[in-house]
């Protein structure tokens, strides 16, 4: 998702803006308080800044995510020596032990998160020599892992051509924002500033992270324009108009584009980024756009990362994912499943099966069978108060429709017969939402038509409406999320990405809306459940068909914010997506159904290995 940040002579000066100068210091490696059994989180600030720059939403978001209390480390009054000093990296190691022993002897996880903007996280990276094994989770925010492209070249101390740039900006009307970049410029001679020019001897001294501690790293990325007689042209490549003399950095080449926050390139603050075993980790790019006389004032700038909305949602995540790991795939159930194609859970955690025998199985969160009830179902979805719905195919719209089924908790069932009128045989899969209308995913040659469709059935099973227009690909596990004001949202999976249409409840109509694409983290989804907000709130599940469960995250413009592999198939062999069901009549990639428990466990269904996997909360 990274773009481009058209950065031209200012945005390459915008650098500078590192934090205001500090105030006084809290003694920084003291142990505040105990954490109890929460997991304690360490926000640490960067060069020439102190704990201010962590507003309260970010510690709200941190206290959201349930289990965790945040603490400031605050080295403000050493924050231009370099981090190797005693007062920084060391005094940071102490403090990670001092919580950690804490955390340990009041029965929590005895480990620390880290939360570090800019120079932080390079001192994170120091205390890591000594306290790597008692690290959870570290989160960077405009790191310079890499130094500064604007930090100049290793020959000299001073700012030089760029930093009287920025001056120059600095002075012109109307000027947008604080003009924090002199700052730096003032401590441009400091050792923390002569060790963040790139290639510097101090930055290849400093340790990576541990290999089992997850990092993950966020990048801003600014893109600038800058008006040129009444037309907004982007800005590119600050090298073309300052000369080779301007010392770019290791990440970014004469001629090129420069992206960034205005203080560290994107290389630079992602180098560090790390996954782990249980895919957490990797990195993220934060994107804003705006015209040049902007730039300290975008969200996605390097002092207001920090506090930019996007960032404060992808931290609480992301620490509560650390806290919900899904562990590998294991075969679940005492059940002989013949090709399982679809899944759901209600909310007691129960779970249901459906598979080429026609029955639903009921099975305990254990996996234990406690059930089985039903006749030629195809399709199983749990609607939003967990109440599981059903679907079985007709042969003739009059004398033997098709039905929609609901299963309630006391064990009964009732159907209704789709009405005649709807033209409705069959379904790939169904989905309800919260005023009971159905959602049935149709074939194209079964429904009547030359595409896939959409057929919305009303809560007697009449008043069918359609929406043609899906494709020609298959339509698989479908998904419905209420977004209120009587809009839904209907999640389609095709291969190569997942298709949003907006639907009006009022008057049926599928409104297509841009949809999710792979971005790398799938490649042939099959199957979608909504997330709980136990797991992440809001998101969304893909079943792929090359091994993987992915959790799908997107901001505003569609790009893959926070798209995680959090779980694969571990002992089961993966299958290509590409084979076809001759049982069924037509070419169709093979159904792998996901569902999730309210308590953000994952079922998955292998429909060739027979086995359903369930990727449990650890």
């Amino acid at each position: 998702m990274t773009r481009r940040l058209g950065a031209s002579i200012v945005v390459v000066a915008m650098w500078l803006a590192w934090l205001t100068p500090t105030q006084s210091a809290m003694g920084a490696s003291a142990c505040s308080e105990n954490p109890g059994t929460d997991m304690p989180v360490l926000l640490v600030h960067g060069f020439a800044g102190d704990p201010s720059i962590w507003k309260d939403p970010l510690k709200n978001a941190i206290t959201a995510a349930g289990g965790y209390v945040a603490e400031p480390f605050d080295y403000s009054q050493t924050n231009t020596r370099w981090v190797d000093d005693p007062t920084i990296g060391e005094a940071l190691a102490i403090r990670i032990r001092c919580l950690a022993d804490a955390s340990k002897a009041s029965g929590g996880p005895g480990k620390v998160v880290i939360v570090a903007h800019s120079m932080g996280g390079l001192a994170a990276r120091e205390a890591s020599r000594e306290v790597g094994d008692l690290i959870a989770l570290v989160i960077t925010i405009g790191t310079p892992n890499l130094g500064s492209w604007l930090r100049g070249n290793a020959a000299g101390d001073a700012v030089g051509a760029l930093g009287q740039l920025l001056a120059l900006l600095c002075g012109i009307e109307p000027y947008e924002g604080s003009c924090g970049p002199l700052n730096l410029i003032r401590n441009a001679g400091t050792p923390a500033a002569r060790a963040m020019i790139p290639g510097s001897p101090e930055l290849a001294r400093l340790p990576q992270f541990p290999d089992s501690v997850p990092v993950k790293a966020i990048a801003g990325d600014e893109r600038l324009t800058v008006n040129l007689f009444g037309t907004a042209v982007a800005l590119s490549s600050p090298a073309t108009l300052l000369g080779p003399d301007v010392g770019l950095g290791p990440d970014v080449t004469l001629g090129s584009p420069v992206t960034g926050d205005g203080v560290v390139g994107v290389a630079s603050a992602l180098d560090a980024a790390q996954v782990d075993s249980h895919s957490l980790g990797g990195s993220t790019v934060d994107p804003c756009e705006g015209g040049i006389l902007q730039f300290a004032s975008l969200p996605c700038y390097h002092s207001n990362l920090p506090s930019d909305p996007a960032v404060v949602s992808l931290i609480r995540r992301t620490i509560q994912a650390a806290a919900t790991t899904i562990g590998p795939g294991q075969p679940w159930g005492e059940g002989s499943f013949t090709h399982p194609s679809s899944l759901a859970t209600d909310a007691d955690g129960n779970v249901y099966v459906v598979d080429e025998r026609g029955t639903v199985e009921k099975y305990s969160p254990d996996g234990v069978l406690v059930e089985t009830f039903g006749e030629g179902i195809t399709a199983v979805t749990a609607d939003p108060e967990g109440v599981i719905r059903g679907f079985s195919p007709g042969t003739d719209p009059w004398d033997d429709p098709a039905k929609l089924w609901t299963f309630p908790p006391d064990g009964s069932s009732t159907y209704l017969p789709v009405a005649a009128g709807a033209d409705v045989l069959t379904a790939e899969s169904v989905a309800v939402d919260a005023e009971g209308y159905w959602y049935l995913a149709i074939r194209g040659q079964l429904g009547g038509g030359s595409s896939d469709s959409i057929e919305r059935l009303d809560a007697s099973g009449g008043q069918p409406m359609s929406a043609s227009g899906i494709g020609t690909e298959v339509v698989t596990g479908i998904a419905a999320e209420d977004i209120g004001e009587g809009s839904v949202i209907i999640y389609v999976p095709v291969p190569g990405e997942v298709l949003r249409f907006k639907s009006d409840l009022n008057n049926f109509s599928l409104e297509p809306i841009e949809s999710i694409p792979a971005d790398g983290a799938f490649e042939l989804p099959t199957g979608v459940a909504i997330a709980p907000d136990s797991l992440d709130p809001g998101q969304l599940l893909v079943s792929d068909g090359n091994g993987r469960v992915v959790l799908l995250g997107w901001d505003d413009n569609l790009t893959c914010a926070w798209c995680e592999v959090i779980g694969e198939w571990g002992s089961v062999e993966p299958t290509s997506g590409n084979e076809y069901d001759d049982a069924r009549g037509y070419n169709q990639p093979l159904p792998h159904p996901v569902a999730v428990d309210p308590n953000g466990n994952i079922y998955l269904g292998d429909y060739l290995s027979n086995v359903i996997l369930k990727f449990e909360q650890g």
